[in-house]
């Protein structure tokens, strides 16, 4: 039996991934994860869930290369396209201006789109992935099944302090928690902060101010809707980049992804709200969420218009934090801040993409193997000793 206590904190794309792989290591941990928002509470339950496996920069692209395996690998192990909706897609930028007139055969067209109004004016279209290197998943349900595969134990609780051994390595060997009513204790000699945005409020509360100083991560606020077109219209595969031009209106950036099981995602740019205290809270403006409306139904009021009299379902109506590092650099930071003491955090848009490898690497670590990849650049290490450019890449 394993003699390793691991605590993961947070319940997203980051800590369930680390649970199932450290759950497939021949010395399995015995594994408690906390969240006191519940399961996927933040962007691992309401992102997009698009994926690439070459739009990383240098630092992350080992990263990114093995989680845009893993993905695949899961999707064919546990039946991905019927349980959390893989699928490999299209995706276009789209430089739309809404007009009154009838274009030509456009761009797009020639990429097999079937969702967007003929009346809408497309001026440029570029292929920005091919089927071969974009994906799509539904991150919600993509979280529950690593969870359940994982086997290990789901608290509803917040992390209070972690208590440490009195030696020189100054390890965890338990942790308070609390569901807001009752606190109690769990051992554990690994604690993971997997708590995205959260990341540096939670590591500024619990850890020493030196360890905090590198788990420095915050978030910006993203608001998207769900809309479920009326079930004749079918939609490609397609996820869309756009940069809409609306006359007398300022550019606008939305981004729309047709989902197998018929709905269509659409976010728009980040805001400045500040993060508030869990992802619980998560506020949502009702003049973002209209405006989101409003462009969908430009692109195309056959499939996404909402008004009085339309077919058209509103699924949901959301926001969520992208975290972003505020430290000395802007990669995703994995590793290890101290002994016992892990992160996984800071990966901005894509935590989707990267979160699967977050949590092979994390596993890794714990379980003391050879890293899956090469993260040397996304270390806590790296920020308190940075790598010189011309010696990462030559």
């Amino acid at each position: 039996m394993s003699n390793k206590n691991v605590l993961i904190v947070g319940c997203g794309i980051v800590g369930t991934s680390t649970a199932y792989f450290l759950s497939q290591s021949q010395d399995p941990a015995h594994i408690t994860i906390i969240d006191s928002s519940g399961i996927a509470p933040g962007a691992s339950g309401k992102a997009g869930g698009f994926i690439a496996a070459d739009w990383n920069g240098p630092d992350s692209n080992s990263l990114s290369q093995l989680s845009w395996r893993i993905h695949q690998d899961l999707a064919d192990k546990l039946d991905g396209p019927r349980n959390w909706g893989y699928r490999r897609v299209t995706a276009l930028n789209l430089s739309a201006e809404i007009g009154h007139r009838k274009c030509p055969q456009y761009e797009h067209k020639k990429f097999g789109t079937n969702w967007v109004d003929p009346n809408v004016i497309v001026s440029e279209c570029n292929l920005l992935g091919s089927p071969n290197m974009c994906a799509q998943v539904n991150p919600r349900p993509l979280v529950e099944m690593l969870l359940a595969q994982s086997k290990a134990t789901f608290v509803k609780a917040h992390l209070i302090s972690i208590e440490r051994n009195q030696d020189k390595e100054n390890r965890p060997r338990s942790a308070t928690v609390s569901d807001g009513e009752n606190e109690w204790q769990i051992e554990c000699d690994h604690v993971v902060f997997a708590t995205g945005p959260w990341t540096g409020k939670l590591a500024a509360d619990t850890l020493t101010r030196e360890e905090s100083n590198i788990a420095r991560v915050d978030g910006q606020r993203i608001h998207s809707i769900i809309l479920q077109p009326p079930s004749q219209l079918h939609m490609s595969a397609h996820c869309l980049f756009v940069n809409l031009l609306v006359r007398g209106h300022q550019p606008s950036e939305p981004e729309l992804f047709a989902r197998p099981d018929g709905t269509a995602f659409v976010c728009g740019s980040a805001d400045d709200a500040r993060l508030p205290n869990t992802a619980a809270e998560v506020e949502v403006d009702a003049a973002s969420i209209a405006q989101l409306k409003k462009e969908a139904a430009l692109i195309s009021p056959q499939h996404f218009s909402t008004y009085q009299g339309s077919l058209t379902e509103v699924v949901a109506e959301q926001a969520c934090y992208m975290p972003i590092p505020t430290g000395s650099s802007s990669n995703p930071l994995i590793g290890t801040i101290s002994p016992g003491i892990h992160v996984g955090a800071g990966h901005s848009v894509w935590g989707i993409l990267l979160g699967p490898a977050t949590g092979k690497v994390l596993a890794d670590i714990i379980t003391e193997c050879k890293l899956s990849a090469d993260i040397s650049r996304l270390t806590p290490d790296a920020i308190r000793n940075p790598i010189p450019q011309a010696e990462h890449f030559y």
